[in-house]
């Protein structure tokens, strides 16, 4: 199970932590927009909790969505979880939060935002790698999928492999 894009929130075994930044002490260090060194239909679930944004748009996001498809097995799960931008109008939310989702953390080298998701993109980007992927409400994943951050104004994209 692949925690990709861990970032400073590491998941507990059996959780593999993937980052491509060292300063984070990820259990592997890899660029994600490339090839993932694991190998094909060899692991069971990839979470992406805040990461698709950090990525460039939609060539980095194609790839590292297209890398899990790669990586896990028939029957695996993808689960993405990133800001919905479309959701900070629709919940009236305050001007900083718009303002601090947009520039990103920046806590350290790759941690700001390259891009401003919403849940339809996030979704069509999802199904071009799992046709069958649906969105979840994102305080409703089931505790199965890492800790991480999520909030009322993100979007959550669930896809199986299919083989």
């Amino acid at each position: 199970m692949l925690n990709v894009g861990c970032g400073d929130r590491l998941a507990p075994a059996p959780w593999v932590n993937v980052d491509c930044w060292p300063g984070v002490h990820p259990d592997v260090v890899a660029d994600i927009t490339t090839t993932w060194p694991f190998p094909t239909s060899s692991v069971g679930r990839v979470y992406m909790g805040q990461v698709l944004e950090h990525l460039d748009h939609p060539d980095g996001v194609r790839a590292a969505i297209g890398e899990a498809g790669r990586v896990l097995y028939p029957g695996g799960v993808f689960c993405v979880v990133t800001p919905d931008f479309a959701a900070l109008d629709e919940k009236r939310c305050e001007g900083w939060i718009r303002e601090n989702l947009t520039r990103g953390e920046c806590r350290w080298p790759g941690d700001e935002h390259r891009w401003c998701p919403d849940r339809h993109t996030v979704a069509e980007l999802v199904r071009e790698v799992f046709p069958t992927a649906h969105a979840v409400h994102p305080m409703l994943l089931s505790d199965g999928w890492p800790p991480g951050n999520r909030d009322t104004w993100d979007c959550a994209v669930v896809g199986t492999a299919l083989g």
